[in-house]
């Protein structure tokens, strides 16, 4: 599972559209991380959805 940060990185998106997308269901992480440093977690997407999207 990549963070949404290393998502972005690697996809060349930013995470603000990463934010945007799932929020209208477009890209929807796979799982939500439940550290403390964000309320819900950063979002945590597969690897195989780089190569989707990419």
């Amino acid at each position: 599972m990549l963070r949404i940060g290393e998502f972005a990185g690697l996809t060349g998106l930013i995470v603000k559209a990463l934010r945007h997308y799932d929020e209208k269901g477009v890209l929807v992480p796979a799982d939500v991380d439940d550290q403390p440093a964000a309320p819900l977690g950063p979002p945590l997407f597969p690897n195989l959805e780089v190569h989707r999207i990419s």
